[in-house]
């Protein structure tokens, strides 16, 4: 009990000493990919993507995904990934993602699981304080999130 009580009071305390008027934001994107085996195929898929309209393109993004994409955890969500923060994939992945405009397909880039294209289905941001209050009452009941790192 001490124990989580001490890890509840350090996240508070961290949490405590940043101000308000200078808090730092973390960014979050949902994201849909689609990984291939060769940069031929990401071109492909990227060069079929662009002969539709803007408003076409996502829809068929989806599709695509589940037929070619072969990361299984995704393909059967249309390529969807969970939502997605600064620091939590491969640097090569998300300097595409946070690089990018909001419902934009993004040219074929390798990451060292293979090749990707990707679409952003929107950005948003979350203050760090905001993070490390519900941190920290998570931990207090026992449960762990990917946010820690922001906490620390």
């Amino acid at each position: 009990m001490k124990f989580n009580f001490l890890i509840v009071l350090f996240f508070l305390v961290g949490c405590a000493s940043t101000s308000n008027e200078s808090v730092k934001k973390v960014r979050f994107a949902d994201v849909y990919h689609i990984m291939v085996m060769t940069e031929k195929d990401a071109k492909d898929v990227y060069a079929e993507l662009q002969l539709l309209d803007k408003g076409e393109q996502f829809v068929a993004f989806k599709k695509l995904a589940e037929n070619v994409s072969i990361d299984t955890a995704s393909a059967g969500n249309g390529g969807k990934l969970d939502t997605i923060y600064e620091g939590m994939m491969d640097l090569e992945f998300e300097q595409h993602v946070f690089s990018s405009q909001k419902s934009e397909v993004i040219p074929e880039f390798k990451s060292f699981l293979g090749w990707h294209v990707i679409y952003v289905e929107k950005f948003y941001e979350r203050d760090v304080y905001d993070i490390c209050e519900n941190e920290a009452a998570s931990h207090e009941s026992g449960e762990r999130t990917l946010y820690s790192i922001y906490c620390l």
